[in-house]
């Protein structure tokens, strides 16, 4: 594997571990009422 592509993965997984983090504990409605968390996950994915 290319040095790049391992960085890029990892970068993938950190996002996605992010987005997890974000949403520990939260309900979908939180999703709809709160904004900021919205943008956060859609900004990790």
């Amino acid at each position: 594997m290319r040095r790049e592509d391992a960085i890029r993965i990892q970068h993938m997984i950190e996002a996605a571990e992010n987005a997890v983090s974000f949403t520990n504990g939260r309900t979908r409605e939180d999703l709809y009422n709160d904004k900021q968390l919205a943008l956060a996950l859609a900004r990790a994915i």
